[in-house]
């Protein structure tokens, strides 16, 4: 026997020697060329995936299931759990990079008014914050009105109220730039009502920060 043949059947018989240590200790398999896992939503929710090739498929239901291939005609592994720390050692800086998701807040208004009351100022204050953990954001501002009244004073108002936030924000330090501003008046109410019913929760301003 050649020495090339020596080596190459200590070779074989250490592959085989490290699989079933894995097998037998529970290891992970070592990731397939082309790894996919299966993540959680940021709402906690997961849904599913199904992962085809040229030699069939497999489904990831569960949060942290992974599967792959080496080659387009290999079969994707069956699903297999590789666990946090190799997750994040593989997918740490996409994980890391990911934008925020965009987040809602709402600020109310009483009649006739676009004064920015106190409990609004509380949200004011909480989109500062918010704007100022990003490191990119924009900030959109829309302003709404009940449908009592004329629909064109109604519109007007709801820009009021939208500027009015605004300025609000701008006097907290925050860049003009990243704001924009749009008036809706009665047309998109939280609460649907009759024609001049006065709804609290109409008269309002959503700010979304992305």
């Amino acid at each position: 026997m050649t020495r090339f043949w020596r080596l190459f059947f200590v070779f074989l018989l250490l592959v085989v020697a490290f699989l079933t240590a894995m097998y037998f200790l529970g290891l992970p398999p070592p990731p397939p060329k082309n790894l996919i896992v299966l993540m959680q939503d940021p709402d906690g929710t997961t849904g599913s995936a199904e992962v085809t090739s040229g030699g069939g498929s497999q489904v990831l239901a569960q949060a942290g299931q992974a599967t792959g291939t080496s080659s387009a005609s290999e079969k994707p592994r069956t699903p297999y759990s590789p666990g946090d720390a190799a997750i994040n050692g593989i997918f740490g800086s996409t994980l890391q990079a990911r934008p925020a998701l965009p987040i809602s807040f709402t600020l109310y208004f009483q009649p006739n008014s676009n004064l920015v009351t106190a409990p609004a100022m509380t949200q004011v204050l909480r989109i500062v914050d918010e704007v100022r953990r990003r490191p990119m954001v924009s900030v959109a501002i829309y302003g709404h009105s009940d449908n009592t009244g004329d629909p064109t004073v109604g519109l007007a108002l709801s820009l009021d109220r939208a500027a009015a936030v605004r300025d609000a924000l701008v006097a907290q330090g925050l860049d003009p730039g990243l704001l924009s501003i749009d008036s809706f008046g009665d047309r998109d109410p939280l609460v649907p009502t009759a024609p001049g019913v006065q709804e609290p929760l109409n008269r309002r301003v959503e700010v979304v920060v992305r």
